[in-house]
């Protein structure tokens, strides 16, 4: 009788996973693959078009937005048609979506004018005021494509990344993937100094942690899109003309200023931010574990 063919130990360890070991590591493997395709959609889309047709999606902003909107749909077809999950599992739920959006924009707006206001207050920055000649309907379009390309980010980030590997394993390794392959992307984008590094890798922390609390992209579609709609059109750190202000970093002031092409995001400020924000929301978490344990106590005591 002719010998059966050995399955490879590697198809074993997907189809099978013979030890307890094989099948954690499996499901790992598969949930790293998925996170990666997500990844991969948002270098296709995203990070890609920025690189090889730079003028084109900075110039015409209809671009970036069909690009992105292909993005968004692509991921959630994957992730409801491939994968079979829910929405409601990638950070899109049924309710409050409004709700966590508007939360999250009024948190990225203080953000952002709060670290402009600490940059001017030790006179890291001049500004030019252009209040007058601020053109609110020019600026509404590119705005619009600017919180549609931040719920594209954080839905790769946060709800595909952070959600997928986290629904299969441990919450920390899906926030460690996370942060990891977000800060990677920056440190491709060849804009970078240590603080830059450091505050993406505070605000990936941050924001992974605000998901995890809340399993709502929204919020963190809320504030990274309103961070960047101020930074532009309020404060105006860019080239941009069309902006209420016009602010031009001093140089050699990098920790106030970050350094890096009149960018907020690689100042100082943005690092205290990001450590006290982190702080606040373990505080109130501990709290609300502790209050929610004692309501379980006391349902237990009166059954």
């Amino acid at each position: 009788m002719e010998e059966k063919m050995k399955v490879p130990r590697s198809i074993k360890l997907l189809r099978t996973a013979l030890t307890d070991n094989e099948k954690q590591f499996s499901v790992f493997l598969y949930s790293l693959i998925q996170c990666l395709i997500g990844a991969g959609l948002y270098f296709v889309f995203t990070f890609l078009p920025e690189k090889l047709f730079p003028n084109l999606f900075q110039s015409n902003e209809l671009y970036r937005l069909i690009a992105d909107v292909i993005m968004i749909l692509l991921l959630l077809v994957i992730w409801v048609r491939v994968e079979k999950r829910t929405v409601d599992s990638i950070g899109i739920p049924s309710k409050e979506k409004l709700k966590y959006y508007l939360i999250g924009a009024l948190i990225g707006s203080s953000a952002a004018l709060s670290v402009w206001a600490i940059i001017l207050l030790f006179k890291g920055a001049t500004v030019e005021n252009r209040m007058f000649s601020f053109n609110l309907p020019a600026v509404l379009f590119p705005s619009l494509v600017m919180m549609v390309s931040a719920f594209g980010h954080e839905l790769v980030f946060r709800g595909n990344i952070l959600g997928g590997v986290s629904g299969r394993n441990k919450m920390a390794i899906g926030l460690i993937v996370s942060v990891i392959l977000e800060m990677l992307f920056y440190v491709f984008s060849g804009k970078i100094t240590i603080l830059v590094l450091v505050n993406v890798i505070l605000v990936s922390l941050l924001m992974g942690i605000m998901y995890i609390r809340k399993g709502n992209v929204f919020l963190t579609a809320g504030v990274l899109g309103f961070w960047n709609i101020i930074s532009k059109y309020i404060v105006g750190i860019s080239s941009d003309d069309s902006a209420m202000f016009k602010t031009v970093f001093e140089p050699n002031k990098y920790l106030l200023n970050g350094g890096i092409n009149n960018d907020m995001f690689g100042c100082l400020a943005v690092s205290i931010f990001c450590v006290i924000a982190m702080a606040m929301l373990y505080h109130t978490g501990k709290r609300e574990a502790e209050e929610e344990r004692k309501k379980q106590k006391n349902k237990n005591e009166k059954n």
